[in-house]
């Protein structure tokens, strides 16, 4: 066991060595816009000429790009919407139980795509820095739909995120509504949408992540769940890796590989015991969440003294104003469901819908994990006390009371700092949830009065 540890170890040191040594583009021998290590990771994994090796060749197409600063090349569906109309349920551990067996499988697939194409310290910053500048995206699931709605009796529902989330985890918060509200209410037809705003600061929170795992080692586990503190497993992994790579000495030659490949205990350094103890990952995860916390705060805190002024406006709330406008003028309603630094957001697009002329009687919004002092746009709202990120915010500025005391707090997984849109708000068969549902169908009643 403890050579089979051996040969692993040399044979990933020697991987990565390529890796790094390729640059940040890494090898593309057939131009495709894909690198190659991840086309043949793509091939192995799904069927030939199948709509899901298709999909997920154009979702890795358009992280390489982020990655490289190539302009990719727009598509008739986002890549990401694609990867979930293509059924991927991929293979081994993608598949998942019940209804979320199809969404778990798109999103495992987005998320493992991401983690390999952002595998390296000089990607990871190249990734984030992109991210820093990317604008919105709004994304439509039934881009036809609104030309079934006789008389405009269809309700759109448009989900808006908060910071530190993936693109994956803010469809996912789309589809728990529509599982949660189903596709009918009020005598409406309901049609939904994301406005998916990347995340500001990114680099922040990636420096925050080196600090306590790493420098480079851990850049695939920071691309692939953008830091949340509830991702402990891979945490857990990230320190063993580390470890690990601490304790050997790569060889720098080929003779010296093939001594290592041959001999690979002379590749350790006698750092010590190599597997961490649970007190020190215990601890590690802690440390870290407390720093990934504070610096959430600190973010939050910015968003909401710069988007508090009653003249801001930036391309996040200016797009989603403009989609908000569109159905409005073509006889929809339109409530907004903004989870998070997304209620900062709520506020600005309701001002601004004021000082455009348009009407906002059949425009109503929702508040999820409210940061703000009050309810956004006048609207009902679901904000829980086991919620960490709502309590460190209300250290600092004053916050809206909490109105549900289900749910209980510290919880493991993604529930950890009881946030999350889809594990924690809309855990199907919850308290909260139902009290998510109710509010949202308030709003729905409330814009489809005539």
């Amino acid at each position: 066991m403890r050579r089979s540890l051996f040969w692993l170890l040399s044979t990933s040191l020697f991987l990565c060595s390529l890796a790094h040594g390729s640059g940040i583009a890494g090898t593309d021998a057939d131009h495709n816009g894909i690198r190659d290590d991840i086309d043949t990771y793509i091939a192995e994994q799904t069927p030939a000429s199948s709509a899901t090796r298709a999909a997920a060749q154009e979702y890795a197409r358009a992280i390489q790009s982020l990655v490289t600063g190539v302009p990719p090349t727009a598509g008739a569906e986002a890549p990401l919407l694609a990867l979930l109309h293509s059924g991927a349920l991929g293979s081994g551990a993608l598949g998942s139980e019940g209804q979320d067996n199809e969404v778990r499988g798109w999103a495992e697939w987005a998320r493992e795509l991401r983690a390999r194409t952002v595998n390296t310290g000089a990607r990871l910053n190249a990734y984030a820095a992109a991210l820093d500048a990317a604008g919105p995206q709004f994304v439509p699931l039934q881009p036809d739909g609104e030309g079934e709605c006789p008389a405009g009796n269809c309700t759109v529902v448009i989900f808006q995120n908060g910071i530190l989330t993936s693109e994956e985890t803010a469809l996912k918060s789309v589809l728990a509504l529509r599982r949660l509200l189903g596709e009918t209410a009020a005598n409406q037809r309901l049609l939904y949408a994301l406005n998916y705003n990347p995340t500001e600061g990114m680099r922040d929170f990636v420096e925050v992540f080196r600090q306590k795992f790493g420098e480079q080692d851990t850049a695939a586990a920071f691309a692939g769940t953008f830091g949340e503190p509830g991702a402990l497993s891979g945490v857990a992994a990230s320190l063993l890796q580390a470890r690990l790579k601490a304790a050997a000495e790569p060889p720098t030659t080929l003779a010296g590989w093939a001594t290592a490949l041959t001999q690979p205990g002379r590749l350790l350094s006698g750092a010590g015991a190599l597997m961490p103890t649970p007190d020190e990952i215990t601890g590690a995860v802690r440390q870290y969440a407390e720093v990934y916390l504070k610096q959430l705060v600190r973010a939050t805190v910015q968003m909401r003294e710069r988007l508090g002024t009653t003249t801001y406006m930036d391309d996040n709330a200016r797009q989603l104003t403009d989609g908000v406008e569109v159905y409005l003028r073509r006889g929809l309603r339109v409530v907004l469901v903004a989870h998070s630094q997304g209620n900062l957001y709520a506020d600005v697009v309701h001002r601004e819908l004021a000082r455009r002329g348009v009407s906002t009687a059949r425009f109503a919004v929702v508040g999820v994990a409210v940061p703000n002092g009050q309810s956004p746009a006048g609207g009902p709202y679901v904000s829980t006390q086991a919620d960490l990120v709502l309590g460190a915010l209300r250290l600092v500025f004053p916050v809206l009371e909490a109105n549900d005391r289900t749910v209980a707090a510290g919880q493991p997984g993604g529930t950890f700092l009881g946030h999350a849109f889809v594990d924690v708000y809309t855990s199907p068969g919850s308290v909260v949830s139902g009290r998510v549902r109710d509010a949202v169908y308030h709003a729905i009643e409330q814009v489809a009065r005539p």
